[in-house]
This record gives structure tokens, sequence and C-alpha cells, in this order.
């Protein structure tokens, strides 16, 4: 009998144990009121391929196509879904802040977080694109 079924099986068993999400370790400089910086780590984690779906709808809507509005939804998502605690890896924004995050001053710390957020959502699928090219 051959081994293929049990070689399938170890192959499904290490895609989905073992592959790890890409983190990046940022540093936000959040501007005081007497104009100096306070400095905060925020630990970025790639989104699941469920959750960088949520993003992508939130920012297309369902007609497909993107606006402001949109976008700014899909960069909050993003932002709720990659930034997190460094020490205890627990996300630090929830859902009940994305109205929040999307008016947020622009080019302010949320607005470099949300970029850096769907800067690795980017790679991701990149990565997914390069592994497929060809296959077709």
């Amino acid at each position: 009998m051959s081994d293929k079924p049990e070689s399938a099986k170890n192959l499904r068993t290490a895609l989905l144990q073992f592959v790890p999400f890409r983190e990046k370790l940022i540093i936000l400089e959040i501007p005081q009121e007497d104009g100096s910086f306070l400095e905060n780590k925020v630990l970025l984690r790639q989104p699941s391929v469920a959750q960088r779906d949520r993003i992508i709808a939130a920012a297309q809507g369902s007609g497909g196509k993107m606006d402001g509005d949109r976008i700014a939804r899909g960069q909050a998502l993003a932002t709720i879904y990659c930034a997190l605690d460094p020490d205890s890896k627990q996300p630090i924004f929830t859902e009940a802040d994305i109205e929040a995050l999307v008016e947020s001053p622009a080019g302010g710390p949320m607005d470099h977080l949300a970029l850096q957020a769907m800067k690795l959502m980017e790679v991701a699928q990149s990565n997914v694109t390069k592994s497929t090219a060809g296959q077709e």
C-alpha cells in the first residue's frame, strides 16, 4: 500500500500547526501636550486569513470598490487585529474602538500603526501569490 495518505496527513498537520505568523516590533512616538514624545512599543502580528478577508471586505464594501471612508475602516480593522501588547501579546484594541481609530488624526500614531499593519497583510498576500505562481 502506498504511503501517500500518511504523507498528505503529515503535510496537512505541518501546514495547519506550524506556520508561524510574521511579527514586527515597532516604536510609536506619541506626542504629549508639553511637546515631548512618549515612546511606546507595539507588536504587530500578521492577520489570519479570515481576518485579512474581513479587512478587505471592510475596505471594499459590497460593491467591491474602495472609497475614503471604507479604506479608513479597513485600516482600523487591520490595526485592531494586528496591534498587540508586546509583553502579554494581547490585542490593544477591540472592534468597539473602530470609530475612534477612524476619527484619529491623519499622519498621527494611529495612522502610522495602520500603515504598518496593512504592510504585514500585503506581505502575507504576496507570499501566497509567489507560492502559487505558475501552478495554473
